[in-house]
């Protein structure tokens, strides 16, 4: 015996949180950013002159087409770049710390502009010596890192090897629940996930954001 379905209609909402929607409409952006290659052994300069670049396109972002942007977002290695040469060492050096001088300046536009910039780029954390982290993140009006999330895959044949969740996952979870483990962000424009270029090849990554109440899927690819 068949068991009988509901309408689509009429079937109960799924139970997750939310918040209210600053309005019912969104607009978000796209940026095809070109990153300048930083220099491993002096990382600083190229960064911050990828930094305002960013901050530049996200101005450009919000004046054209007609219409403010509530999500503007950016690709993979946003502000270092990639090179395949690069040492541990390097990778290690060329890393920003969340929250950090960079995600200070981009935070001074989202609070500015009253927007949400994602983006992702190498990061590293004092908690954690010895490890960087390809990062996705989002930084919101308030002007802070209001969301972040490992890249949990990396491709071997990449020959990047940051750190993931699961390299360190019992001590992850220990430290900062299984709920971090796939991180979805309640917002005013809605609930956000993001996840970073190869993530996107496993259907189970927007699967498992999707079951936790994600409604806005950000992937950057570089």
């Amino acid at each position: 015996m068949r068991a009988k379905l509901e309408p689509y209609d009429k079937q109960p909402l799924p139970n997750y949180d939310v918040v209210p929607l600053r309005r019912d409409e969104i607009r978000i952006a796209a940026v095809q950013m070109t990153t300048k290659l930083v220099d491993p052994k002096n990382p600083k300069k190229g960064i911050k002159e990828n930094v305002e670049h960013m901050l530049w396109l996200v101005d450009t972002a919000q004046a054209w087409p007609i219409g403010r942007k509530d999500l503007v977002c950016f690709p993979e290695f946003s502000l270092q770049g990639y090179d395949l040469s690069w040492t541990r060492e390097d990778w290690l050096r060329i890393a920003i710390e969340l929250p950090g001088e960079e995600t200070e300046l981009i935070g001074k536009k989202a609070k500015e502009l009253n927007c949400y910039i994602e983006l992702a780029c190498h990061t590293k954390d004092k908690d954690w010596p010895g490890h960087y982290f390809n990062t996705s993140l989002i930084i919101g009006p308030s002007g802070t890192v209001i969301h972040k999330h490992w890249k949990a895959y990396c491709d071997p044949g990449a020959f990047e090897y940051a750190t993931t969740v699961h390299d360190v996952l019992d001590e992850f979870v220990e430290r900062y629940g299984w709920d971090m483990v796939w991180p979805v962000t309640r917002t005013d424009i809605g609930n956000i996930a993001t996840f970073v270029c190869s993530e996107g090849f496993q259907p189970e990554t927007a699967r498992a954001f999707a079951f936790k109440g994600a409604e806005i899927l950000v992937r950057s690819i570089n």
